[in-house]
């Protein structure tokens, strides 16, 4: 039964992940412009600079959050997932490979961050294990 809320949890964090992502589409979308102003994202008269936005965020939240409120596979699912999206980004594009790069690592080493502050200050991070009295 544990391994139910285990996929359930990171299903929910997936889905939470969408949602800020959307949520934050359009700041997102001010920051990739401040930062990168002469990249236009696409080609053949077409704009793909919210396409790439999306990429970018999801490369920077999805390893943030599942390391940060994951259980206790939380870092095979993290390595995971940071390969998975790593592999996908290198083909995507292989000549601006740096910035997926840094967006995966910073996302990583602030999950980590935010869950040894959390181990320390709050003592354990709130799970799901007072819910298996239910089930």
């Amino acid at each position: 039964m544990s391994w139910v809320l285990s996929i359930g949890r990171y299903i929910l964090l997936f889905f939470l992940v969408g949602v800020l992502v959307s949520v934050f589409q359009s700041s997102l979308m001010d920051l990739y412009k401040y930062s990168f102003p002469n990249e236009i994202g696409g080609g053949f008269d077409i704009d793909f600079t919210p396409v790439v936005v999306l990429l970018y965020s999801i490369d920077f939240f999805l390893p943030l959050f599942t390391i940060a409120f994951g259980d206790r596979r939380r870092y095979w699912v993290a390595s995971g997932v940071v390969g998975l999206l790593g592999i996908f980004e290198y083909f995507a594009d292989q000549f601006n490979f740096g910035t997926p790069l840094l967006l995966l690592t910073s996302g990583v080493v602030l999950g980590l961050v935010i869950r040894l502050i959390a181990t320390r200050t709050l003592g354990k991070m709130p799970s799901l294990e007072p819910m298996k009295k239910y089930f």
